[in-house]
């Protein structure tokens, strides 16, 4: 049995997944933290809400991703990463622009 819920993307990391990309009852949709507090083992339990997203932004977000896992894979072997980082820092840039 396929599962038709799960995480695709974390685009933004503090304190555990900001906002991303998931999978719910078979769509894609964004993912935000609305609330996050701790119990008692002081492990985050963070309140999500989906929203819709249009294709293109869902494209951006992928490509993002895509472009991070290969910064990681690049770190990891200590070869240089100037140019995916800027690439990333560009994306970015026009993801928060378009959203404001």
């Amino acid at each position: 049995m396929k599962l038709k819920n799960k995480v695709l993307t974390i685009n933004d990391w503090y304190n555990g997944p900001v906002c991303g990309l998931s999978m719910y009852k078979g769509k894609t949709y964004l993912y935000m933290r609305i609330n996050e507090m701790y119990n008692m083992s002081n492990f985050i339990i963070g309140e999500y809400k989906l929203y819709p997203i249009m294709f293109v932004d869902k494209l951006r977000l992928l490509r993002e991703w895509k472009l991070y896992c290969k910064y990681i894979e690049l770190r990891k072997k200590n070869l240089d990463t100037t140019n995916i980082i800027l690439y990333v820092k560009n994306i970015r840039i026009l993801i928060k622009l378009k959203n404001l």
